[in-house]
């Protein structure tokens, strides 16, 4: 699945709190030159599937 490969390249794109570390989300403006990169083409369906894979990936990291 393409939003896949585009989470696992976007592996090193997180921001961070700048005091603590703590992950925050995805960086935004990182994402459409990733998937342009990879060939993959951004739809809001892709953006919001991309966007589920973020919110459980911040669940599951160690606060």
């Amino acid at each position: 699945m393409p939003v896949i490969e585009l989470f696992f390249a976007l592996a090193t794109q997180w921001r961070r709190h700048p005091m603590t570390g703590t992950r925050l989300g995805l960086d935004y403006p990182s994402i459409e030159p990733a998937a342009r990169l990879l060939g993959i083409e951004m739809t809001p369906a892709r953006f919001a599937d991309l966007q589920v894979m973020e919110g459980a990936a911040l669940a599951a990291f160690p606060a």
